[in-house]
């Protein structure tokens, strides 16, 4: 099956997104949210 760029993010993303929990520290979090918004910009 063939994904586009966007399905595959999304999956990348929902992946990513379960790996968050409340055992991570706010640095982890803070580092966490910076990456996913530098990316963000880069694909943009």
């Amino acid at each position: 099956m063939f994904r586009t760029g966007a399905s595959r993010r999304a999956a990348r993303h929902r992946a990513l997104e379960r790996k968050v929990s409340a055992a991570h520290s706010r640095e982890d979090l803070e580092f966490a949210v910076n990456a996913f918004a530098e990316v963000n910009e880069e694909l943009k």
